[in-house]
């Protein structure tokens, strides 16, 4: 079998989730010598087993910078952009195979490309439904009193096309899996692969930490979707008073511009983008409070920790929150949050 793998993840020297996901899905392939082509955002200086590599991102890493520098000027929005562009160079490099692993999905013309070209199509669908997420995006946005819906009109254009090009589609998730399904996916043709953790980078502490003080760990990058307001409403309801909050992970504009609009207690401490270890070994307790997601890497290496999880049931973690290792709440419900804090 000849296989394509389409990656936005950088393959070359820049190292993030999207691309130690991209070479987990190329590990199998390169080893069994199947790897046709593999065509990425960027494969600089990458080594990679493949008759072809090909970058679909004119410019490579020059690029996305100065499509970034606009979208801090407010001119545009820099995923959606660099979303395009990659499909648009994407369906341009490839090459007649037998399967198209699509990762990220959707991609909406590579999709329609490898499916002309007589391929079995295969998209990673890392997230809930788009639309799904759209419309929990817009309702936070008007929950929280910030302006404008914040979805482009253009932000899933060919959406319902890219869907009809695939095959299957794996999510991380049931819940993911429900978005899906409710939007219409067929669900024969929906596939859930829950993500894997490095249980030797994430493990139990070696000597558990001290009893005092209480302390409560969440890990996240911190956009709208990941409910900071209603863990900090939960917090100020809930927390006893020798407790601490710690918050790890960047906040971006939006989360920001609501923290500075809030009274944040002094048993809050933000800790911005570091590697969460050291907080998960010291902690007693890991929340998250998602509106919406394909999956929470960051439950699964709490879970690893040993620490008991609060998280919501749209946090697509129904795999490894049980009533043996802690409690799902609903999403966008502080006084459930604070109800599962006081209970764990």
């Amino acid at each position: 079998m000849r296989v394509t793998l389409v990656t936005l993840g950088d393959l070359g020297r820049f190292r993030n989730l999207r691309t130690a996901q991209a070479r987990a899905l190329l590990s199998p392939w390169e080893a069994s010598g199947e790897l046709l082509q593999l065509i990425a955002r960027d494969v600089d200086g990458a080594s990679i087993h493949a008759r072809e590599v090909r970058s679909a991102l004119p410019g490579g890493r020059l690029v996305p910078q100065g499509l970034h520098a606009l979208d801090r000027l407010g001119l545009l929005r820099t995923h959606d952009t660099i979303l395009r562009l990659f499909d648009t160079g994407a369906a341009r490099a490839l090459r007649p195979s037998d399967a198209v692993l699509l990762h990220p999905f959707p991609l909406p013309r590579t999709a329609a490309r490898a499916k002309s070209l007589g391929a079995v199509v295969v998209g990673w669908g890392a997230t809930a439904h788009p639309a799904f997420m759209a419309r929990a995006y817009a309702a936070e946005r008007k929950r929280q009193g910030l302006d404008g819906s914040g979805i482009p009109p253009h932000a899933y254009a060919g959406l319902a096309a890219a869907l009809s090009s695939l095959d299957v589609l794996l999510v991380p998730s049931l819940f993911a899996a429900q978005t899906y399904a409710a939007a219409g996916f067929p669900k024969d043709r929906l596939v859930t692969v829950a993500p894997g953790i490095d249980t030797e980078r994430f493990s139990p502490p070696p000597i558990p930490p001290p009893k005092h003080p209480l302390r409560v760990v969440s890990v996240a990058h911190w956009t709208l979707l990941k409910g900071l307001p209603d863990l900090l409403d939960a917090w100020e309801r809930a927390a006893p008073a020798d407790a601490v909050l710690e918050i790890v992970g960047s906040r971006d504009r939006e989360v920001r511009q609501l923290c500075r609009r809030r009274r944040v207690p002094p048993t809050v401490r933000f800790f911005g983008a570091t590697d969460p270890r050291n907080q998960y070994h010291r902690a007693h307790l890991f929340v998250l409070p998602s509106l919406s997601e394909g999956s929470s890497r960051a439950v699964g290496e709490a879970a690893a920790a040993g620490l008991p999880l609060l998280a919501t049931t749209a946090s697509g973690v129904d795999h490894l929150v049980t009533p043996e290792t802690g409690l799902l709440v609903p999403p966008s419900d502080p006084a459930a949050l604070a109800a599962g804090l006081t209970t764990l």
